[in-house]
């Protein structure tokens, strides 16, 4: 599935789970994020992938870490297991 197509679902099922854009990084009920499509660099108004903050969050990395510790994450080459361990020490 290309990743606008995929996008627009994920906002679709946001949207039928009830969460309302009103404050930006605000609470909100659900959040799906697209973090990866396969090796894809994309950079447009509606979408950004790799999404932009994947190094910066530990609980995000973490997860990703068990799932595909080897996937070399596109823009920053590197393996998803080392930049789980950097931000781990790091906020250490």
């Amino acid at each position: 599935m290309p990743a606008p197509i995929l996008l627009e679902t994920l906002l679709e099922i946001e949207s039928e789970m009830g969460r309302v854009r009103e404050i930006h990084w605000g609470p909100r009920l659900i959040d799906l994020d697209l973090l990866f499509v396969e090796d894809q660099i994309i950079y447009t108004d509606d979408l950004i992938l790799p999404h932009p903050y994947i190094a910066e969050r530990l609980f995000v990395l973490e997860s990703l870490q068990e799932i595909a510790p080897h996937f070399i994450h596109p823009t920053l080459k590197q393996p998803i297991r080392h930049l789980y361990r950097q931000l781990e020490k790091e906020n250490a």
